[in-house]
């Protein structure tokens, strides 16, 4: 039967029916046999024996002869109990895969009717295939391995049998496929993610449109969107995105994050991305926040306002736009409650965790919060080396341990990075951070060894600025003679830029020397509000009084839309220089009002502020966004 079966045109099963009735009949058959043919012999011979010879001779029979049918029997019952469960049954020991991250990309059905086109389902799957591989979005799970496991069964490949294959056997975390028809002359490619049951649609694209003799622009079109999609949900598992970016828009956005500390390659790149998927959202909102930091907040606010028309906008969208009008309108509060909608979604978002830091210190000055934050991403796991936001981590982390007066903390933090971190800003930043430690700690051999170090590597207008912050340390923790070593240095140093040479005389109290070089650059740039404010102080100070209420009113000029009370700041350094400690009070207050931010050198950290930072009051002002 294992040769005849296919050339009689039998189902392979028949030979497993075969097997079956014979185990079970050959059994069957020696019972028969007894009942008649041994039976009747015994029978036959009775006469001639014994009644008692023949009892004993039936005993013994009927004990061998049950005992090897027994034997026989349950052999014959075993065999069939095993074929039935490997055929009928279990029907094939295929091998069980635990769900990963396998994505199953099947071929698209063609349901135009016409069988021409079948080609254009398997070429869509392929292409699927490569975009997903080349890119590494995920392991592929193809129709071939599929079909293989269908023929493995014994089964066509049907829509329901492969939902079985894949749930059952393969399990892939997503399954791709989709189906075509025609309208006219225009073919519609429809493509949708599922889980590998089927029961679950994770995500349905767009149906994609065009010409059925162009079909090759609808299978590229389809395979930018879903390689966009995966990649960004790999990338980011928090991703903005109602609908996937194009993936050469992605491509140019993760670029551009590559370039963040580089701000005009940053901006050019977010530009492309954009103009290649207008209706990216990320990069467009991190434009608008570019042109903020970089003291663009007119374009800012357009950009803005520009994407805040639409009105399909989702509700992480929306609160991210509402971040975004709390910027640039100065509502520090407004601004943390609607960017802790993003954090609370992805606290381990290296941005995100970044930017929750710096609003909780300089926005709502709430040192006391930061490292919690902090602590969500453990930084070991991390090649800080060239990782912008990694370094702002651990600086804005040193800022809070400082203004907790937790100054070995800082030291110990920020020792092991400063000479791993690549970015030249950062890295000033946080050398300027661990110097305010070692200052106010008193570690002063520390500072000297740093200082001596940096001075084999920097030049002179680094040095010099340098040797200013070290200063005005010194002078925030009353330490006069000391910062005026420092001042001197840069005055000594001959430094073309004159800017530095003329806050070493201001904060030398040498203000005559300091007017005539800020007099020079209020000249060349009567914009600047520090030099502005710095001159009027030089003019009072020297007992010009009338002249330095003059200049210092020339900040009312500068007032805009968009000054976040750098106006009212300047005028309270001004009064506060001049011992008017109510007008002080009273300017900074409305200057943090108006949206200015607390930093390292400014409120508590200012020196023209040494004296009325102590009073009771100040701490108004501290904490008047809590």
């Amino acid at each position: 039967m294992s040769i005849i079966w296919q050339p009689l045109g039998l189902p392979e099963k028949s030979v497993t029916f075969l097997i079956i009735l014979l185990l079970i009949g050959f059994p069957l058959y020696i019972y028969v046999l007894w009942k008649t043919r041994i039976r009747f012999a015994k029978t036959k011979t009775e006469n001639e024996e014994t009644i008692e010879t023949n009892i004993k001779t039936e005993i013994n029979f009927k004990t061998k002869y049950f005992t090897a049918f027994g034997i026989i029997g349950l052999f014959s019952i075993l065999s069939v109990f095993f074929i039935v469960n490997n055929n009928f049954l279990q029907k094939l020991k295929l091998p069980n895969l635990v769900e990963s991250d396998k994505i199953a990309v099947l071929n698209f059905d063609n349901n135009t009717g016409d069988q021409s086109l079948d080609l254009i389902g398997k070429m869509t799957a392929d292409w699927l295939i490569h975009g997903i591989t080349e890119n590494r979005a995920g392991e592929v799970i193809t129709s071939e391995v599929v079909n293989s496991y269908s023929h493995l069964l014994g089964a066509q490949a049907s829509q329901n049998k492969k939902t079985t294959i894949l749930s059952q056997f393969l399990k892939p975390n997503k399954v791709i496929s989709g189906e075509f028809f025609l309208r006219d002359s225009t073919l519609v490619l429809q493509c949708s993610i599922k889980n590998s049951t089927g029961s679950e649609t994770q995500f349905a694209f767009t149906p994609i449109e065009c010409d059925v003799e162009d079909s090759l622009i609808c299978i590229e079109n389809l395979r930018q969107e879903v390689v966009g999609f995966l990649i960004n949900k790999l990338e980011n598992p928090y991703t903005l995105e109602e609908t996937p970016p194009n993936f050469k828009a992605y491509e140019k956005f993760q670029d551009a994050k590559n370039y963040y500390d580089n701000p005009e390659r940053y901006l050019a790149l977010l530009n492309e991305s954009i103009a290649i998927d207008s209706n990216y959202f990320e990069p467009k909102v991190l434009r608008v926040q570019h042109y903020y930091n970089e003291g663009e907040y007119r374009i800012s606010d357009s950009l803005n306002k520009r994407i805040s028309s639409n009105k399909l906008l989702s509700k992480r969208h929306q609160h991210l736009l509402n971040f975004c009008n709390a910027l640039i309108a100065g509502k520090n509060d407004k601004v943390v409650r609607n960017f802790k909608y993003e954090y609370d979604i992805s606290p381990k978002h290296l941005e995100s965790n970044s930017t929750g830091m710096t609003l909780f210190l300089q926005f709502l000055n709430q040192p006391e919060k930061i490292e919690e934050i902090y602590d969500v991403i453990p930084m070991q796991e991390w090649i800080i080396e060239n990782c912008v936001h990694c370094g702002y981590r651990y600086y804005v982390m040193g800022l809070a341990y400082n203004e907790l007066n937790d100054y070995q903390n800082t030291i110990d933090l920020l020792v092991p990075v400063i000479d791993v971190m690549v970015n030249e800003s950062i890295n000033r930043d946080l050398i300027r951070t661990l110097i305010t430690a070692y200052i106010n700690s008193n570690q002063i051999e520390k500072l000297e060894n740093l200082v001596t170090k940096l001075e084999l590597t920097e030049d002179l207008t680094t040095m010099n600025d340098l040797n200013l912050f070290i200063g005005g340390e010194f002078l925030k923790t009353n330490k006069q003679a000391t910062a005026t070593t420092y001042f001197n240095n840069v005055i000594a140093s001959e430094d073309d830029f004159q800017v530095n040479i003329a806050e070493a005389y201001y904060y030398n109290s040498d203000y005559d020397n300091a007017k005539k070089i800020y007099e020079s650059l209020y000249k060349a740039s009567p914009n600047s509000i520090n030099t502005i404010t710095k001159l009027a102080i030089c003019y009072s100070k020297n007992g010009d009084s009338k002249k330095g209420e003059t200049i210092i009113k020339k900040l009312d000029n500068l007032r805009t839309e968009y000054e976040y009370g750098k106006i009212d700041y300047g005028y309270a350094q001004y009064y506060a220089a001049l011992d008017d400690n109510e007008n002080a009070m009273s300017f900074l207050l409305k200057s943090i009002a108006k949206g200015n931010i607390y930093t390292p050198t400014t409120f508590q950290n200012d020196v023209h502020f040494n004296i009325i930072k102590e009073l009771p009051e100040f701490n108004n002002i501290l904490t008047f966004w809590h």
